[in-house]
């Protein structure tokens, strides 16, 4: 292999699950390097602004600061007395500045952005990098088995042992990116890194790519088995993982990771300790530790005094109501932690009509809405319905009363915690007790998106034999589309999909409320390069447009978005309505318009039409009947299938 680069970024992050094994590997990548122009708002002085536009009208000039200084002045046949360095000094600073198209003054620079393109699918990954040049060569390629290489390379004082599966071509890439890859590249990956220096400023207008010139690197990262046996990869860059990675592996390089898991020889036996004590959800669990020896802890006391031999003084000193308190706050506080912002939660009024928005009940008798200062459940809980409402949905819809269940145990545990005082003992019934730990049990299902299970028999032959929401998703979408699903579709996909048997009218403004939630989900994700690259802005000309090559008549199904509407959708302008977006994706797809479904554009317009303008009055559902209520669910969820499958 010739020209053999290496990508290898140190980070020292830590990671904070149970794991079998750590093994380094090089992923083969296709780099390209655009040249991109950002705006750039720095503002220059007199003469830097008055140099700028001179090279501006005439290029020459870049290279002929003598000439200048003459123009201003600032020559001066006296060498002592000759200013021309001030000039090469504006001009060197200027070099990557050049006036806008319509020669307004708006000043932009150039930066190098590095795209990396996956040479096994051919998929553009989730890293944008500025301008990276820190290769590392001379590495020592060792054959190993099958197509397997040994790689060992130094970083710094560490060398480094990795793996390389030899399953890509090395010549060159069967299928380029386009300008559209770029750009979505641009705002689906790396946001975070971006986002505040570079991605704001990026000039659409000025992304110009000339004939693309890939080059062959190695990225390293790193490939974990987990302690039940999956797999997850980090990105390359920081130990966050890359669901781009491992869907590519899974998807093409199966074989090679079952014998990566072979070398390791995972041992699958619980240790004794965990078989003494069967914790009912999925393996997953293992991974947040600190909640995984409560519901442990949880477990022991449930078994205590749901002996028959227990007296009611056990019942009373259980420290049952204290673990489930504890496991909820550690719960929402996790979800919460990266919210600083603390000014609404105060806010009950607010709080109050945000809770009545996800649909719990009984919020009048929750005394944990109200905020504290402390870092405890009534803040956690606050800042979740603020800012993690599509969390908390699915959770209100299983359990429309779980506010009242934590204030039942912020009650009995959670006045004590938090001012240092022993537990009072709990007076609670035994059977009020055991309902209450099976609903946060439930909780903490949804909440962690981990599947409960029973203990296992003979019979069950380790089935589960309890699946929450989040495994039906993954068994209607399959795993790989559900890991490329945003936390958002997923909660409004559960929301949906949790009414499937149960037909009322007065669920069904809020069940097609998250039904317009997918399709703006949908399209946004879709139309982002087209929002970057439209060149027609004139809402009036897109919809006559899309109305004569979808043949929609005039006053009929989406001819009747407004044109405002759309010009807000097309602008980008605060959010438009669900009508609008589909339209701007019936335009951005007309080279294809004969592969939509006419009926598809019609199920589109029908939940539009049904939605209505916000009206949260249910009587209009009064001709909806339970067929109308399936033929709806059902074409909601297939086309839902089509869209992930496809995008």
């Amino acid at each position: 292999m010739k020209d053999f680069k290496i990508i290898s970024i140190e980070n020292n992050k830590k990671l904070d699950f149970e794991i079998v094994g750590i093994k380094d590997i090089l992923i083969p990548c296709w780099m390209y390097m655009i040249p991109i122009r950002l705006k750039n708002n720095t503002k220059f002085n007199f003469i830097e602004d008055t140099i700028y536009k001179l090279i501006s009208f005439n290029e020459k000039l870049k290279n002929d600061p003598v000439e200048i200084s003459k123009m201003l002045g600032f020559y001066d046949s006296n060498k002592s007395k000759d200013k021309t360095d001030i000039i090469r000094f504006v001009l060197s600073k200027l070099s990557d500045h050049q006036l806008d198209a319509n020669g307004d003054d708006l000043h932009t620079e150039q930066k190098n952005f590095t795209f990396f393109q996956d040479a096994y699918s051919f998929k553009m990954l989730s890293i944008v990098a500025n301008g990276f040049n820190d290769f590392i060569h001379n590495a020592k390629i060792t054959p190993f088995k099958n197509n397997f290489k040994n790689i060992e390379f130094k970083k710094n004082k560490n060398i480094f042992k990795a793996l390389l599966i030899d399953s890509f071509e090395s010549g060159e890439p069967k299928i380029l990116p386009t300008k559209k890859d770029f750009i979505q590249a641009l705002n689906k990956h790396n946001k975070e890194r971006l986002k505040g220096e570079y991605l704001d400023k990026i000039d659409y207008r000025e992304l110009i790519f000339g004939e693309l010139e890939p080059e062959l690197i190695y990225l390293h990262s790193k490939l974990i088995i987990l302690e039940n046996s999956n797999v997850v990869i980090t990105n390359g860059w920081t130990n966050d993982f890359s669901n781009d990675l491992q869907n590519i592996f899974s998807n093409n390089l199966n074989n090679e990771l079952l014998e990566i898991k072979q070398n390791f020889k995972i041992d699958f036996e619980w240790s004794n300790e965990e078989k003494d004590v069967f914790v009912p959800f999925d393996d997953k669990i293992k991974q947040h530790i600190n909640i995984y020896h409560i519901l442990k802890n949880i477990q022991k006391e449930t078994i205590k005094i749901s002996s028959p031999d227990s007296k009611s003084e056990m019942v009373k000193n259980s420290r049952l109501l204290e673990y489930l308190y504890d496991i909820m706050e550690i719960i929402l506080g996790d979800i919460t932690s990266e919210y600083d912002d603390v000014n609404n939660i105060k806010n009950y009024k607010l709080i109050y009509q945000k809770a009545q928005e996800i649909h719990f009940k009984s919020i009048d008798k929750c005394g944990i809405l109200k905020s504290s200062d402390k870092n405890d459940i009534r803040k956690f809980i606050c800042k979740a319905i603020i800012f993690h409402s599509n969390l908390l949905q699915p959770l209100a819809l299983k359990n429309p009363f779980f506010l009242l269940d934590l204030n039942c145990l912020f009650t009995c545990r959670g006045m004590h915690k938090h001012a240092n005082k022993d537990v009072e003992k709990n007076n609670m019934p035994l059977e009020n007790i055991l309902s209450l730990k099976d609903k946060i049990l439930e909780a903490v299902s949804i909440l962690l998106k981990i599947p409960q299970k029973q203990e296992c028999t003979k019979e069950m032959h380790d089935e589960f034999c309890n699946f929450n929401f989040y495994v039906q998703l993954d068994e209607v979408f399959g795993v790989e589309s559900v890991a490329k699903m945003s936390d958002q579709l997923k909660s409004e996909l559960i929301c949906i999909m949790s009414s499937e048997k149960e037909h009322n009218l007065n669920d069904l403004n809020y069940i097609l409320v998250s039904i317009c939630k997918i399709w703006e989900i949908f399209f946004l994700e879709i139309l982002q390069a087209f929002f970057q690259t439209n060149t027609v802005k004139d809402a009036r000309i897109i919809k006559d447009e899309v109305c004569a090559v979808y043949d929609i008549q005039a006053g009929e199904g989406l001819d009747t978005v407004k044109i405002n509407s759309l010009q807000k959708a097309i602008d980008f302008k605060g959010k438009a309505t669900l009508g609008a977006y589909a339209i701007l994706y019936l335009y951005d797809n007309i080279k294809n318009s004969k592969s939509i479904s006419r009926d598809f554009i019609q199920y589109i317009f029908n939940i539009t039409k049904l939605r209505g303008h916000g009206n949260n009055d249910s009587s209009r559902y009064n001709n909806f009947n339970a067929k109308n209520f399936e033929n709806l669910y059902n074409d909601t969820i297939e086309y839902a299938k089509i869209f992930c499958k496809n995008f």
